[in-house]
């Protein structure tokens, strides 16, 4: 039987041995908590996910992880679990050690007693903050992709791998007239031109089926039925698989590009019908001349179609070389048409004479882009002007003179025409692409006619055509009111027509232009000057750009700046914003304050200059390096609060402790941009700290004198009361003895009486015992602890009607025959304790359990079946018996505290050190698990709560066999 029993204990440890290694490894947090919410057990997951160790939590409340905008929602999970409920998977919010909100996922269960009740809850928390983030991002993405697919004049459009469509943006709505509803699935095909539809459709399959880049030109009815050409493309998003997830794709307007390249190929065609029907050579070549692009001829030049850089030795004579390129270079210089008879090489390598004119063409500036040209073979009209020369050497000579004076200017009347004509050509082409341009353009004359508006100047300037605004610039005045953007009204003169008809370069120029006549207002810019035409004519033109949205950006960059300079402003702490060279940003008054200037102006601004200016050690005495100042640690990525550290200034020797908060700054992508560093100056409070520190440890020294001094009077009360009064009382009843048989013979009336006196003298005796046993115990000091203990729990519970068990350790009581003054502690705190069980608890039951713990430290317990007692309750500055077992206890550098379930009875734990070992710490918390946690873990020792020991029967023995399991390295009750 005894040896299934056994089986039985063995198997059951090894069952909870693995349990426990199991929530010791987990991931995951694993807590547990008293039904008032203090944290009883705590993982190394969960000491992982909040940062904080064993010691800083067990005892706290677990109200420490709370937000304070989650307390509602804690509430009804504490009223569900009340209620016996499991709560699974509840994503809520936690605080970690450094003050971090961190995303959970909570499963909590209730834990219950033999009897079925709710005692306390067994919470796991799985972090989810990795998915919240991405969830966040997900959102945040699709947000700013609908708000760009919404912001963008394109029409942007989305579908599954399949093609069906599941997207389209506001700008399809609006043109096609169809409703999303009507747009989804197969729907996008209803708007196309019935001759193109098929073969979208047959382009959108092939680009499905082959998953290849989706694009096509194609006709889409607008909503009132008109027909425009668009640029259909689409991609497809694949995952890291190389799976298609999804198609994007936009649809381009190309209506205005296809009307402008038909007129633009209809302009070549004229010139090359131009080209082709003319008799004389056309050529084009570079802005400096140094290429020749194009030369067409069709009799006497060898036409060029591929660029030549060595035209000029190829063609011309060389003896003509040197005064061709000296017109050409002044020809460019002036900007003005280049004419000259020179001779060329001809097909069959003869040279003839050539009369060669070319005229610049110009972009919007004003620079030269292209010079287009005619040669006109003149050497037959040469070779006549010679034979008639030689014949009439006299007087025909000058009639020849006059008549080839005539010829050459009609010949240059027909070159003028002919170069108008082209002109006029290629200014219709320019007009044409003028025309979709995005700025605005306007062209004026110097007379004061304005020539030309594009269609976004007439646009901007809110015109409905060009009729509406070929007046004087004076006519504009009671149309437009113009300001500059700080309010200021600009005269006429000022206008930037009128600077660039003075000849002034205006360049942006940022005005706030309103109609008078309507009330619209615009934010514009302009940039433009005066030029000269290549007939000498001057005029006077205006780039004009809307930049609201740019000046509405920059308001906003402004009033952000604005706000965060208020807010530095406003903040205690110094606060400085570094970039990555350390060069720094922002930083506010109490950053001055901090390192000791005087305001803010006078503060140095690299930090090349604090590193020579300022000291910094740590707080044990050794020096800080740069890479381990605040600063490069947040510069390279790591985040840390409460960093404590000693400056110096160099220059004024002064001295103080600064406290240090610092975080990297990150761009969208996630590089670290800069860093973000907080200081307080925290010297008084380390004084202050200090004083307290000191004040207290005086403070335990006077009570350990008090208690000492204490003990010494009542020792002397006792012994006199014991030496003195009972032997006096004695002799008392030896003399009344002796009355009585006297007075039996010779006054029996009297012997009642004595009979009486001798009973009140049994009393005082009696009375006398039981107050020298108060005072100070015989027994303590003959017999030890463990026997006093047995009679004080004899005496209390005749008393109080109380059973009373005591359980004291052999190996505790003979430790601490060495230390009577820790005894007597001991024996007065638990005196006290059974005092406090028979005047409040209404107990029927009270054990008192003294054991020796393999850590060094005696472990006492009082513990009742009683009404319990709130932990509000046993922090009452008037609970004087409570504060004063205490006190007594950190006297002897050890810990109390009390753990009470309402209803439940009161457990009170004393956990105190032998002389010579290790104090504990502590500040009375309501538990001594803290306590005993850092001593446990500096020793080595495993940490084991007491619940696991009351699991096992709450006695040491339980503890014993906990301590001896296989891989516990010794032990700590915790």
């Amino acid at each position: 039987m005894l040896e299934t029993v056994d089986a039985e204990r063995r198997n059951a440890e090894e069952a909870h041995a693995r349990l426990a290694m199991i929530v010791d490894t987990s991931d995951d947090a694993i807590i547990s908590t008293s039904i008032d919410g203090a944290i009883l057990t705590w993982n190394a997951g969960a000491e992982r996910l909040f940062g904080f160790p064993v010691e800083e939590v067990v005892g706290q409340p677990i109200a420490r992880l709370i937000p304070l905008d989650r307390m509602p929602e804690e509430a009804q999970i504490v009223q569900r679990l009340q209620r016996g409920e499991v709560i699974e998977h509840y994503e809520t919010v936690r605080l970690a050690k450094d003050g971090r909100r961190l995303d959970v996922s909570l499963t909590i269960s209730p834990l219950k007693d033999a009897g079925g009740n709710v005692i306390g809850t067994s919470k796991i928390l799985r972090d989810i903050s990795v998915r919240k983030r991405a969830e966040i991002a997900l959102r945040e993405s699709e947000q700013e992709f609908r708000s760009l697919a919404e912001a963008v004049p394109q029409i942007v459009w989305a579908t599954r791998p399949d093609g069906w469509n599941i997207y389209f943006n506001q700008r399809w709505v609006d043109y096609t007239g169809l409703t999303l509803e009507e747009s989804h699935g197969d729907g996008w095909n209803t708007p196309f031109h019935p001759d193109d539809r098929q073969r979208a459709w047959d382009a959108w399959q092939g680009a499905t089926q082959r998953n290849e880049t989706y694009s096509l030109e194609c006709r889409l009815r607008r909503a009132d039925g008109v027909y425009r050409w668009w640029l259909v493309r689409g991609v497809p998003m694949r995952s890291a698989n190389g799976e298609i997830q999804k198609w994007f794709g936009t649809c381009t307007d190309i209506e205005n590009l296809k009307q402008a390249g038909e007129a633009l190929r209809a302009s070549e065609q004229r010139f090359r019908a131009f080209v082709t029907a003319s008799s004389d050579a056309v050529y084009r070549v570079s802005p400096d001349w140094s290429v020749m692009r194009q030369l067409h001829d069709q009799d006497s030049i060898a036409d060029a179609t591929a660029p030549n850089g060595n035209w000029l030795q190829e063609y011309l004579h060389p003896d003509d070389q040197p005064l061709v390129m000296a017109v050409i270079r002044e020809a460019i210089r002036i900007r003005s048409i280049f004419e000259l008879e020179h001779r060329v090489r001809r097909v069959d390598g003869t040279f003839g004479w050539t009369l060669s004119r070319a005229v610049p063409l110009l972009d919007g500036s004003g620079e030269i882009v292209e010079w287009i040209g005619t040669a006109s073979d003149v050497t037959d009209r040469k070779v006549a002007q010679d034979a008639l020369d030689m014949l009439n050497a006299t007087l025909e000579q000058r009639v020849l003179e006059r008549t080839a004076e005539l010829s050459l200017v009609n010949a240059d009347l027909q070159a003028e025409i002919a170069a108008n004509e082209r002109l006029r050509e290629s200014e219709a082409r320019l007009l044409t692409v003028v025309e979709d341009l995005t700025e605005g353009l306007v062209i004026r004359s110097m007379e004061g006619e304005f020539i030309h508006w594009n269609r976004a100047s007439l646009n901007m300037h809110g015109f409905a055509s060009m009729a509406e605004c070929l007046g004087r610039l004076a006519d504009f005045t009671q149309l437009f009111e113009i300001k500059t953007l700080a309010g200021a009204t600009l005269p006429l003169d000022q206008w930037p027509m009128a600077r660039a008809l003075r000849g002034e370069l205006v360049r942006n120029c940022e005005l706030r232009i309103r109609r008078t006549d309507t009330g619209v207002e615009r934010i514009l810019s302009y940039g433009g000057a005066s030029v000269r035409g290549s007939v000498g004519k001057q005029s006077a033109f205006l780039i004009v750009t809307d930049i609201a949205e740019r000046h509405e950006a920059q308001q906003e960059l402004l009033a952000g700046k604005s706000k965060l300079e208020a807010a530095l402003s406003s903040m205690n702490d110094a606060v400085f914003i570094s970039d990555t060279q350390g060069r720094f940003i922002e930083f506010n008054e109490a950053f001055a304050t901090f390192h000791r200037f005087k305001d803010k102006a006078s503060c140095s601004q690299t930090l090349a200059e604090y590193l020579l200016l300022f000291d910094m050690w740590q707080m044990n005495g050794d020096f800080v390096p740069l890479e381990h100042r605040p600063l490069q640690r947040a510069l390279r990525g790591e985040s840390s609060t409460n960093v404590e550290l000693k400056l110096h200034r160099s220059d004024t020797g002064e001295a103080w402790i600064g406290s240090y908060s610092f975080a990297p700054m990150r761009s969208q992508d996630g590089t670290i941009a800069g860093a973000v560093v907080t200081a307080r100056d925290i010297t008084a409070l380390k004084h202050a700290h200090a004083d307290l520190e000191s004040s207290h440890a005086a403070l335990q020294r006077l009570i350990a004198a008090h208690d000492r001094v204490q003990e010494d009077e009542r020792g002397r009360i006792a012994r006199e009361l014991h030496d003195d009064l009972q032997q006096t009382l004695a002799a008392i009843r030896i003399d009344l003895g002796e009355l009585g048989d006297r007075l039996a013979g010779d006054a029996p009336h009297l012997k009642p009486l004595a009979a009486e006196v001798d009973s009140l003298a049994a009393q005082a005796i009696s009375s006398t015992r039981r107050i020298v046993s108060d005072l100070r115990p015989q027994m303590l000091e003959d017999l030890g602890l463990g026997a006093a203990l047995e009679m004080l729990a004899d005496q209390v519970g005749q008393f109080a009607g109380l059973v009373c068990e005591v359980d004291a350790a052999e190996d505790a009581v003979a430790a601490l025959n060495e230390s009577p003054f820790l005894v007597t502690s001991l024996f007065r705190v638990t005196q006290e304790a059974l005092n406090n069980v028979a005047k409040h608890a209404r107990a029927s039951k009270v054990d008192i359990r003294l054991a020796l713990l393999p850590t060094g430290q005696i472990s006492l317990r009082v513990i009742d079946n009683g009404l319990g007692i709130r932990a509000q309750d046993s922090r009452k500055p008037e609970s004087f018996g409570i504060l004063g077992m205490r006190e007594r206890v950190r006297a002897h550098g050890g810990h109390l505290s009390i753990e009470s379930l309402p209803g439940g009875g009161t457990a009170l734990e004393v956990l105190v050190p032998l002389p010579g070992a290790r104090p504990l710490i502590g500040d009375g918390a309501d538990s001594m698990h803290s306590a005993a946690a850092a001593p446990g873990q500096d020793s080595g020792f495993d940490l084991l709560n007491p619940e696991s020991m009351r699991g096992q029967g709450g006695d040491t023995d339980a503890l014993s066999r906990l301590l001896n399991r296989p891989g516990i390295r010794g032990g700590c009750l915790v």
